[in-house]
């Protein structure tokens, strides 16, 4: 390789002083390294210059023939790296999977709220609209990534009822903030109580049986209140559970 250096570049002397570094850049291909050392990040510029610099002192010392590890000993570590990238892949795809069925499952939660008002079409078209509100809060919460901006995906306030705007407004994620959407799932509870009439559930559970001393007693106000409040909390505690599975991710 010398040799043809010789041969078809020109000579040391013919090189200008000013002109020094563009005959190194030219014959050398020291621009290749300059341009990929300048586009690297800080950390990465220390690593590189550690790894020049232990070549060099190898190439100083002699020791390029030196071997300090067993052949072998790369080998297993290469085969090491491949079963942790398949395990890596493997993994990738059930967290995937769960992510999908925790989705799922905030989504057959928030079904089973609006089934609990079934009867009453007011409050449960005022509990879809929260619900929605809610739900387009969280994707806009766990998809903004670094980005500071409002998304564009986030709940609108107009579409909830008058009533129930100044408090979605109040509990609403803020980015900027760095306040995610769980005061907003916490008021789900308040909100589903507030919309929950137990006189008129009583008298719907009361309906079509005779006005016993049993039935009274099965079917009495506090007992309905209770059942409503119990059904209510496993599928709000199922919608928390789901939400801090989707924050893992």
């Amino acid at each position: 390789m010398l040799v043809h250096f010789a041969d078809t570049s020109p000579g040391l002397e013919d090189v200008l002083p000013g002109q020094c570094g563009h005959f190194l850049v030219d014959n050398l291909g020291v621009a290749i390294v300059v341009s990929i050392f300048q586009y690297m990040l800080y950390s990465q510029r220390k690593h590189f210059a550690g790894i020049c610099l232990s070549y060099s002192l190898c190439v100083l010392t002699g020791a390029v023939h030196v071997q300090l590890i067993d052949a072998t000993f790369f080998k297993a570590l290469g085969l090491l790296l491949a079963v942790l990238l398949s395990l890596r892949a493997k993994n990738a795809v059930a967290r995937r999977q769960k992510l999908m069925a925790g989705v799922l499952n905030m989504m057959n939660s928030a079904r089973n709220l609006l089934y609990l008002l079934a009867l009453d079409p007011k409050s449960q078209l005022r509990l879809r609209k929260m619900l929605s509100f809610c739900f387009l809060e969280v994707a806009a919460w766990v998809s903004h990534g670094e980005s500071a901006a409002e998304p564009q995906s986030a709940g609108k306030l107009e579409e909830l009822d008058p009533q129930d705007r100044q408090a979605a407004f109040v509990l609403r994620a803020k980015l900027r903030a760095s306040i995610g959407p769980r005061p907003l799932l916490l008021y789900l509870r308040d909100f589903c109580d507030e919309l929950f009439d137990p006189d008129a559930a009583t008298q719907r559970a009361c309906a079509g049986s005779e006005p016993t001393e049993r039935s009274a007693t099965k079917m009495d106000k506090i007992s309905v209140i209770r059942r409503f409040h119990r059904n209510v909390e496993v599928e709000l505690h199922s919608v928390f559970s789901q939400f801090d599975f989707l924050m893992m991710y």
